[in-house]
């Protein structure tokens, strides 16, 4: 179907079956007369997974957060949740201020999980622990 052949920020989310789109007096789209997608039956309830560390703890408290949501799973999908570029740069700035670590938008795109956002922000926490500890290459007093 469609996410066969469409990158998965292009895939939607929800679909909805309309009688007629809701118009306004103008005749354009009434977007908030719009009814909201109905994802009781998409199974997404039985398929949650609490976070199981802090730093997922920290990074679904955001992402819920950011996405004006009750509860994020540690596999719940990004544009599933009403993800998109701009809500991506909010959580990369508050996972800097969360870890003091940099993240682009891209990659909270790409990662699209909590669970694969986790193992990003530890592995390049790691790597500023290890980079601090042992140096940076440059070595001057050689």
């Amino acid at each position: 179907m469609v996410a066969g052949r469409l990158p998965g920020y292009m895939v939607p989310a929800a679909f909805v079956t309309l009688e007629a789109l809701p118009l306004s007096p103008n005749g354009k789209l009434d977007r908030r007369a719009l009814p909201a997608p109905d994802h009781s039956g998409t199974g997404a309830e039985a398929d949650y997974v609490a976070p199981r560390t802090d730093t997922e703890r920290a990074i679904a408290g955001i992402w819920a957060e950011v996405l004006d949501t009750d509860r994020v799973g540690i596999h719940d999908n990004f544009f599933e949740l009403g993800g998109d570029s701009v809500r991506s740069l909010h959580i990369a700035s508050r996972i800097k201020a969360a870890f003091d670590v940099g993240l682009t938008p891209r990659e909270v795109l790409v990662t699209r999980t909590v669970c694969a956002l986790a193992e990003l922000v530890e592995d390049k926490v790691l790597r500023e622990l290890e980079r601090v500890a042992f140096g940076d290459g440059n070595r001057d007093d050689l």
